[in-house]
């Protein structure tokens, strides 16, 4: 959590500032292999940045990228070894997302990870609209077949399309997902015929 601690000269203790948000995480990873061609194959995975699972976590990813110049030491004749300096982002995601479809208002989507989720929420239908995600009331103005709303982005863009195209489209901001239960709902005489959510579920 990235929070400032302020001391103030005559005040006990401290005042804290949060800044409500989660910081990066350092993560080094230790790798022994054996045979030196392995090097151009280790030089090769990790470059750049992807998901990194780890083997204590099977079911989990981060979103990962590689920061340092791997170097490799050579401990026997045919035993190297070398560090890998990722840096993560703060959540650990559910590796495998199912896409959940919705017909008929309302729906509860239960969260069962301990912290809040930015979905991605695809409206099918034509004309303007209104959902509702538990108390938080979201317009949008016209569907044209359909719009996905990406929590994470904080962007509206058409399917076919990623651009952010369609932000003028939804007339407010992306609430998200609470732990616990969250009810979806909309309007039937609505010009809805289906929602589908990625829910995105996350750790801490």
């Amino acid at each position: 959590r990235d929070i400032e601690f302020i001391e103030i000269d005559g005040r006990h203790g401290f005042l804290t500032l949060d800044k409500k948000r989660f910081l990066p995480i350092d993560y080094e990873v230790d790798l022994i292999f054996k045979d030196k061609q392995n090097t151009d194959i280790i030089k090769q995975v990790f470059n750049g940045s992807g998901q990194l699972i780890l083997s204590n976590e099977p079911n989990r990813y981060y979103k990962a990228v590689v920061q340092n110049v791997i170097t490799f030491e050579r401990q026997t004749r045919n035993v190297y070894t070398c560090k890998i300096s990722f840096k993560l982002q703060p959540f650990a995601y559910e590796l495998n997302q199912k896409t959940i479809t919705l017909t008929e208002p309302p729906f509860v989507l239960t969260n069962h990870t301990n912290t809040t989720a930015q979905p991605i929420i695809k409206i099918y239908g034509t004309g303007p609209a209104e959902i509702y995600v538990n108390e938080h009331t979201v317009p949008i103005v016209k569907i044209r077949n359909c719009i996905i709303l990406d929590y994470e982005l904080q962007e509206a863009y058409n399917e076919s399309e990623r651009h952010g195209t369609r932000n003028s489209d939804v007339l407010t901001d992306y609430p998200e997902l609470l732990v616990g239960d969250n009810t979806i709902s909309w309007d039937t005489s609505a010009n809805i015929t289906q929602i589908k959510i990625i829910p995105n579920w996350r750790w801490l």
